[in-house]
């Protein structure tokens, strides 16, 4: 990858993260190659670069997103092809500035964010047996909605998947989500002005869960 103020960094392999975490700086450009041993096949995948958008898809090492222009990535896809696709699937997530680590997209699914111009700082990918278990959440793994509504999004997909399962109704579903809030959450009118990139209920919601 193609880091800033870094440069070019050296490979990694197999979740290994690439970029950094806790530094504030963007990742530029990427290469992703596959070893696939005895499948044939390969990757193909495509970013969202900052003032640009989706770029083209690249295959097999081929450079994604720039270097030296001073543009972000946003979001990555990635998509196995050939036979090695029926073995395997392939997983992905970023870190992306003020959320962290997002969940796990596969095969193709978009990560990361579009239209909220939050750069992209690091980035995991792995290979898993097709049809194996994912390596973390597979939820919020893409946001493409403003920062405050996707952050209580995030937060409630949390609990939504901690109380709920889907052998229950929706009224049962309804029924264990409103247990949570009042078993759970407490607020008070303590706001008279909220930050930019949220509405007052925004807030409240982000405060509440917090």
């Amino acid at each position: 990858g193609h880091v800033q103020n870094i440069g070019d960094v050296e490979p990694v392999s197999n979740k290994a993260p690439l970029g950094t975490v806790g530094k504030s700086l963007r990742i530029e450009g990427i290469n992703i190659d596959l070893e696939n041993g005895d499948f044939e096949g390969g990757l193909s995948y495509r970013v969202h670069v900052q003032d640009i958008g989706w770029q083209a898809s690249r295959v097999q090492g081929e450079m994604a997103g720039t270097s030296g222009q001073g543009k972000r990535l946003e979001a990555i896809e990635v998509s196995l092809t050939g036979t090695i696709s029926n073995y395997c699937d392939v997983w992905y997530r970023l870190h992306i500035e003020d959320y962290g680590w997002l969940g796990w997209a596969k095969n193709g699914e978009n990560a990361g964010s579009a239209g909220l111009s939050k750069r992209v700082e690091a980035i995991e990918i792995v290979l898993i047996p097709k049809g194996g278990k994912a390596p973390g959440a597979n939820s919020n793994y893409f946001m493409d909605v403003p920062y405050g509504q996707a952050l209580v999004n995030m937060y409630a997909d949390q609990v939504i998947s901690q109380v709920t399962n889907s052998s229950m109704s929706q009224e049962e579903k309804l029924r264990a989500c409103y247990n949570w809030v009042v078993g759970n959450c407490t607020y008070q009118s303590v706001f008279t002005t909220v930050p930019a990139g949220y509405t007052f209920d925004q807030w409240y919601g982000v405060n509440m869960f917090q």
